[in-house]
């Protein structure tokens, strides 16, 4: 492994965070266009890729989410490396992973206080875009407990592993942008005691 995204010799980093080194036969407008009303295409490519990193801070996450790959063994032998055997007391994830909480029952309260049909969720091919943000609030209270993999969470809700991923990401980043929307989540959270 190396400690800088760049010390990796046969990585087009170098072209998309820096414009140097571009081959002929790559194309970096394709992933820099995602990069628009900022300054610095580059630099807004750096700050992205440099948030995914750090592998080692979100090895924990991906382990609670199903994201290991290989045989059954394979993800206890990360564990046993990495994660602590008692929580931190100052790592959320950590700390909620050691409550016994009950993922079914927290998808039925907030499914509850949302007024959202979970029937419909499972069965629809489309859904609204109201009952979509429902939806994906669901999904990512559920992904926050980190009880489920990302295929579990899908079978509830009927959805492929990647969907939920994508679903996630795209809740995370309307969670940030949108103040009514992280105040709503929070209420829901905080009724349910999560």
């Amino acid at each position: 492994m190396v400690k800088r995204l760049i010390s990796y010799p046969w990585s087009s980093y170098r072209a998309y965070a820096y414009g140097k080194g571009i081959e002929k036969w790559l194309n970096t407008d394709v992933i820099l266009s995602r990069f628009r009303n900022v300054e610095d295409r580059y630099r807004a490519y750096r700050e992205h890729a440099q948030k995914y990193s750090k592998e080692g801070q979100r090895i924990w996450e991906d382990l609670r989410h199903g994201i290991f790959l290989g045989s059954k063994k394979f993800p206890e032998k990360i564990k046993n490396r990495y994660l602590p055997d008692v929580p931190h007391a100052e790592i959320p994830h950590q700390k909620q992973l050691s409550k016994n909480i009950d993922p079914e029952v927290v998808l039925r309260q907030a499914a509850e206080k949302l007024k959202c049909n979970l029937e419909q969720f499972r069965k629809s091919a489309r859904i609204s875009k109201a009952d979509t943000m429902n939806r994906d609030m669901l999904i990512y209270l559920l992904w926050q407990l980190g009880q489920l993999t990302n295929q579990q969470l899908g079978d509830k809700f009927g959805l492929s592993s990647s969907a939920v991923s994508r679903r996630v990401e795209i809740f995370k980043d309307l969670l940030l942008k949108n103040q009514a929307l992280f105040d709503k989540f929070n209420r829901i959270k905080s009724r349910i005691k999560v």
